[in-house]
């Protein structure tokens, strides 16, 4: 039997809202995922921070991008190199990145800023073929904070392609991997919303530990430029970061970043770094390598570091000083132009900066040893100094 009109149009408003349930039931279960994701998924970390604080800036107000692993974040502050250059800089920083996190990194970045200049930590192409293929988490910390879209999916598929596994989706969608954390991470919920509350950070990511161990001069292997030839896999992450950043006119500067080397570990990674900045060279980019300059940078093996890669607020300091003039004079980079409510942000970061590193100071006289890491907390710390 033919169905009349009436049924006929009944039958559409059933199918119009099955329809409708069908999409808010939708919706409801893609915004429940994504706030897992977004605050539930991945654990709490200081780089994390450093993450979410990144896309507070005000869209391209960032000059210089710094990259890397944590060389970069413990060897520069943002916010010293400000006071003392005028211009702004920023370190997209994850803690043990490879190379295969530098493209990705650039991406998410290019999401709001268009930086004149980025100055790349060699150390994430001086890890050994397997460790640069299993690096898996800074990969996954990008793609949670980084919007869901086409170019999203299409890195979550180049990421997984460089890593030892094949498993695109779970790098576009990190809830896949990390769901089974999320009642753990319940507990640091309270944390994650107070640094959502607050930004941009006048902190500018920056970390330290306030310690000053006590280490013998250099050996020479430190300054050695013997070489250790990249695997395949590496060489090809690297020169296609750099065809990235050329094609999209940015100028890359490698920094491979002192440090107090002592085991063989130490060493091979040294030549690996030599092999980066050799192949950085055959492309085109800038180099720069503050291992040799140790000593002219004016470093304290026995005051400036707080373990054998990383400065303290002294070695940062000094870092800070010699790299933030080489980019200044080498590089081209002069004062941002920035208008007066900006001017007075980063004003305040250079502020608050001198007097972390007076709290640092005096934490490292007392024995004190703590991180301070760009948070809420460390934050509410310098503020109540300042308004002393």
């Amino acid at each position: 039997m033919t169905e009349t009109k009436p049924e006929i149009k009944s039958n559409r408003k059933k199918y119009l809202k099955r329809t409708i349930a069908v999409a808010a039931l939708l919706a409801i279960v893609l915004s429940a995922v994504s706030f897992m994701q977004y605050y539930l998924c991945i654990p709490m970390t200081t780089d994390v921070t450093r993450i979410i604080q990144f896309g507070k800036e005000p869209e391209n107000s960032i000059d210089v991008l710094v990259l890397g692993s944590s060389q970069s974040y413990s060897g520069f502050s943002s916010a010293y190199a400000y006071g003392k250059f005028g211009y702004t800089s920023y370190p997209l920083v994850i803690a043990g990145s490879s190379c295969t996190a530098w493209k990705p990194a650039v991406k998410k970045a290019l999401w709001t800023q268009k930086p004149k200049l980025i100055a790349i930590d060699t150390f994430g192409g001086g890890y050994d073929a397997d460790t640069v293929r299993s690096r898996k988490y800074p990969l996954y910390m990008l793609s949670n904070y980084t919007p869901l879209s086409a170019e999203r999916m299409e890195t979550a598929y180049e990421m997984s392609v460089r890593s030892d596994e094949s498993d695109a989706l779970s790098y576009a969608f990190p809830f896949i991997r990390y769901h089974t954390k999320v009642p753990s991470n319940l507990l640091s919920i309270q944390e994650r919303m107070a640094i959502d509350s607050y930004g941009p950070s006048p902190l500018k990511g920056v970390e330290t530990i306030t310690d000053a161990e006590e280490f013998k001069p250099l050996d020479e292997e430190c300054f050695s430029s013997d070489k250790i030839e990249l695997d395949q896999n590496t060489e090809e992450i690297i020169t296609d970061f750099i065809d990235f950043c050329s094609d999209e006119g940015i100028p890359v500067l490698f920094v491979k970043y002192p440090s107090v080397m002592l085991y063989p570990k130490d060493f091979n990674a040294n030549k690996r770094m030599n092999s980066v900045l050799e192949l950085a060279e055959s492309k085109g980019c800038a180099t720069l390598d503050l291992e040799k300059a140790f000593y002219d940078i004016g470093l304290d093996e026995t005051t400036d570091y707080y373990n054998r890669s990383h400065p303290n607020v002294r070695g940062q300091k000094k870092i800070t000083e010699y790299l933030g003039k080489y980019i200044q004079d080498e590089m081209g980079i002069g004062p941002s132009e920035l208008d007066a409510s900006l001017s007075e942000d980063w004003d305040k970061a250079a502020a608050y900066y001198e007097i972390l590193c007076d709290i640092a100071e005096e934490m490292i006289a007392n024995g004190e040893v703590r991180t301070l890491a760009d948070s809420p907390r460390l934050l509410e710390m310098i503020t109540e100094r300042a308004n002393d």
